[in-house]
């Protein structure tokens, strides 16, 4: 079994299947797939500019996820950063809340080190529960050891991704838009 898909999930989305535009993003990186996860990115991060550091994690990049998922200690480093007003539930999973105005700067690390900026309007969307006003980060936290930190389609919406699966290996193309 051999199949490309590839997806450009930005202002004008375009899917293709059987190739990719290697023309229109001359700068894609290949990252192989090791095992049978699903397509995980493995060494590679999430974090906004201000945020303490953290270790590199694996992500399972997810096309058809509404949120991206990631630890709450991840998600807190991220949302606690100073002047943030931030408000977070209780319940799994953890939903933040914030001014619709808010400026996060998040950032997609890829495991070479290419950080790609993650625009807020692909992560913030209008609240209409009155117990979290304003908006509601589509980037959510989680305790539960065994969920894989996900990246669904709000940081998919910020690259140009591509997965190969063939029998001479599995690989995922990224490249910033």
């Amino acid at each position: 079994f051999q199949e490309t898909i590839a997806l450009d999930l930005g202002a004008q989305p375009t899917l293709e299947v059987g190739g990719y535009n290697y023309v229109k993003y001359p700068k894609m990186k290949r990252y192989t797939v090791e095992g049978d996860e699903g397509w995980q990115l493995e060494g590679s991060s999430i974090t906004a500019k201000g945020a303490v550091e953290a270790d590199a994690i694996n992500l399972l990049l997810d096309t058809g996820s509404s949120v991206s998922m990631l630890p709450a200690s991840r998600m807190d480093a991220i949302m606690n950063r100073a002047g943030l007003k931030v408000q977070r539930s209780k319940d799994e999973p953890i939903v933040y809340s914030m001014p619709c105005d808010t400026k996060l700067g998040v950032q997609l690390v890829l495991p070479d080190g290419t950080q790609v900026d993650v625009d807020d309007s692909d992560i913030l969307m209008r609240s209409n529960d009155a117990s979290m006003p304003g908006c509601l980060s589509l980037l959510v936290g989680t305790t539960n050891p065994f969920v894989p930190a996900v990246a669904g389609t709000p940081l998919l919406q910020s690259l140009y991704t591509v997965l190969s699966r063939n029998p001479s290996g599995d690989w995922i193309g990224l490249a910033p838009l």
